[in-house]
């Protein structure tokens, strides 16, 4: 019996893959096309991805994870594995993309051992693309709705509904720079047609 413990113990860990970075964001902000650039160094047309893919960049695992709310099983999985998070958000499209970018960044920081996180804000080619200021000040807001529907939750003990873990300090407006447990560096950029660098950079940090 011992020698059979043994053996599923030295397989699952050989199983276990190796560290990433994890790429996320909402479904169209560009994720797919980061992937491709980063892992092959093409720029193709793609459309949002319904599954998970992974390839390397140099020695480095990259895995681009399927933005869709519906797609999101096994991302904690995926954050576990992870060492950095690079998150993308079409800075153009801010009204449709703030509330489910919001959901999937809480998440990210209240992960049992959160990771640096680069958030792209991607499409700044376009004229309606946001400043990183403003995306990140519309993110706070759209974090703190969250901070308070998940107090309300465990305010009425709502069996039901879905508890999120506390992010930030409890009576103060939440603010990345103050009360995230990670760090999130917002950064103005083109997927499309801006130098991989400052991505190939962060995510070699790790």
């Amino acid at each position: 019996v011992i020698g059979l413990l043994v053996l599923l113990l030295v397989l699952r860990r050989g199983a276990r893959r190796d560290a990433s970075v994890l790429i996320v964001g909402p479904r169209g902000a560009g994720k797919t096309l980061l992937f491709y650039r980063l892992t092959t160094g093409e720029t193709c047309e793609t459309v949002s991805s319904m599954r998970r893919n992974e390839g390397k960049l140099d020695a480095l695992s990259v895995v681009d994870f399927p933005g869709h709310y519906r797609l999101r099983g096994g991302l904690a999985e995926e954050i576990e594995r992870c060492v950095r998070v690079v998150f993308v958000i079409d800075a153009a499209a801010m009204a449709q993309q703030a509330k489910p970018a919001a959901e999937l960044l809480y998440d990210l920081l209240v992960a049992p051992q959160p990771r640096p996180i680069l958030l792209l804000c991607n499409k700044t080619d376009k004229p309606t693309a946001k400043t990183p200021q403003r995306v990140k000040l519309v993110m706070m807001n759209e974090i703190e709705t969250l901070r308070k529907t998940a107090g309300t939750v465990a305010a009425v003990d709502d069996d039901d509904a879905e508890r999120k873990p506390p992010l930030g300090v409890p009576g103060t407006l939440f603010n990345f720079d103050l009360h995230s447990p990670a760090p999130v560096t917002f950064l103005p950029f083109s997927v499309k047609n801006d130098d991989l660098q400052p991505v190939i950079d962060f995510a070699a940090a790790s």
